[in-house]
């Protein structure tokens, strides 16, 4: 039988409470733990930090077989909020192209797991209502497009988002960049863009503050964005994202020529990237 702790013990243990000496779960306790940072496929991840745990482009079906897809099984698990990905509480899609998001797949998900909050631009939102039917108007849904240069501030439980208009290319698809404040961590997920120093220099306070930058690949190195990450005023960590498949095409690769070689330059230049390759690859970041 377990003994109860004695009445001095108890008296003492009310005493810390009172003072302030045991950290404030509402204030996020494990701040100082940060968080974990697991590959799926494409620009899909999964992002943890205690009981709490986001997804970003992770939910896309079949996907673009240019591009690196979530294996079956786990796919069925991600899809059916199964295992690792039971009790996801956020879910975000920068855009509503089909290597990023599928309607269908974010729909099976938010069915299996009725408290999962969806953020997107208007379109996929659009989309998934669709997907969902009559049961759209159970799940929370939120749509977010600011103007270009503003910026839009949600809060989801322990996990802020700062919502950011980064273009996909000047075209018309609507494109966000994310800024998750998780752990004590700001992690920014751009998506597809192909933004410049003129388009970032709106947010260039918001990015001073990123610690973890998770950048496509055309990005990787591109001048522009190595500015704003040196401008940044912490120690900062680079993932490399988007990256084609094995099977691609050639000059998908640029002059590198293929997978292995295009990933061998970039750790060459950027020897602090991590270019994930496998899914459920993931990395510890602690908070500095």
């Amino acid at each position: 039988m377990r003994r109860l702790p004695s009445r001095a013990v108890r008296l003492f243990i009310c005493l810390l409470a009172l003072t302030g000496a045991f950290p404030d779960p509402a204030a996020g306790g494990d701040a100082a733990e940060g968080f974990r940072l697991t590959y799926l496929a494409n620009e899909g991840f999964l992002v943890e930090a205690g009981e709490t745990k986001v997804l970003v482009d992770a939910l896309f079906g079949q996907g673009l077989k240019e591009y690196p897809l979530v294996p079956p099984t786990l796919r069925a698990d991600l899809e059916g909020a199964r295992g690792r990905f039971a009790g996801v509480d956020l879910i975000l899609a920068s855009h509503s192209h089909a290597d990023h998001f599928d309607p269908a797949a974010v729909a099976r998900h938010m069915r299996a797991n009725p408290e999962a909050v969806f953020l997107s631009t208007r379109e996929a939102v659009a989309d998934l209502r669709e997907a969902l039917g009559e049961l759209a108007e159970e799940r929370q849904i939120v749509a977010v497009y600011p103007d270009r240069g503003q910026s839009e501030l949600r809060q989801f439980r322990d996990v802020s988002v700062r919502v950011i208009n980064l273009h996909h290319g000047r075209n018309p698809t609507e494109n966000l960049g994310l800024i998750l404040r998780m752990a004590g961590l700001d992690l920014l997920h751009v998506g597809d863009t192909t933004a410049d120093s003129s388009d970032l220099r709106p947010y260039a306070s918001l990015l001073e503050a990123v610690d973890v930058w998770l950048l496509p690949d055309w990005l990787m190195g591109e001048p522009d964005w190595e500015d704003a990450r040196g401008r940044a005023t912490g120690e900062t960590w680079l993932v490399n994202m988007h990256l084609a498949a094995p099977t691609a095409p050639p000059d998908w690769f640029g002059s590198a020529g293929s997978h292995a070689a295009r990933i061998a330059r970039i750790r060459e230049a950027l020897p602090d990237a991590w270019v994930p390759v496998e899914p459920l690859d993931s990395r510890h970041y602690p908070v500095p």
